[in-house]
């Protein structure tokens, strides 16, 4: 074998023979949800941890930001809507027995919820509703200049909890017009 053989299958060798490291790609917690109790959430690793936490009435909750990029927390009625950088932290108190979800919008996937007390009461409603800050799209699953593919796309939809689904069936609805006036 001569030097430039070897200097070349050296590096290949060594893909080879290093562990394999998982792939996390999307945004939000790759590691599951995470139940706790105390005052405080971390933003760390793109994740609310806990993912739950339980509290009682009148208790205070710090979300921190430990990550080295931005977040929110954002949240019906309540929550903190503006950019928490790296050590920003920001304090909510619940009043009120009930489940208030939050999410940040930055992150798709990236949610948690505050339980207070034992659930049950209208806490900040049974959604969460974001709006779209950003959308990318590759040119290569474009059709025309407005028009995605999605049989090229292969979009996936969260569900809840850990759940997922495939669009897989798509068809078309004449939507009636709007009675709202």
């Amino acid at each position: 074998m001569t030097r430039r053989t070897a200097v070349l299958a050296a590096p290949l060798l060594a893909l080879l023979v290093l562990p394999a490291v998982p792939a996390g790609a999307g945004g939000g917690c790759h590691g599951g949800v995470t139940q706790g109790t105390g005052d405080t959430v971390e933003l760390i690793d793109a994740c609310f941890t806990p993912t739950t936490l339980r509290i009682e009435p009148g208790d205070s909750v710090t979300f921190v930001n430990e990550d080295s990029f931005v977040h929110n927390v954002t949240a019906n009625l309540w929550g903190h809507f503006d950019d928490l950088e790296q050590g920003d932290s920001f304090t909510a108190t619940f009043g009120e027995d009930g489940v208030y979800p939050y999410a940040c919008t930055y992150h798709p996937g990236m949610t948690g919820a505050v339980v207070v007390g034992d659930g049950d009461g209208p806490g900040s409603g049974a959604a969460v509703i974001g709006r779209v800050v950003h959308l990318h799209v590759s040119d290569a699953v474009l059709i025309g200049e407005d028009k995605i593919d999605l049989a090229s796309l292969k979009p996936v939809g969260r569900l809840a909890g850990s759940a997922y689904c495939r669009v897989t069936d798509v068809f078309e609805m004449i939507r009636p017009p709007s009675q709202i006036r």
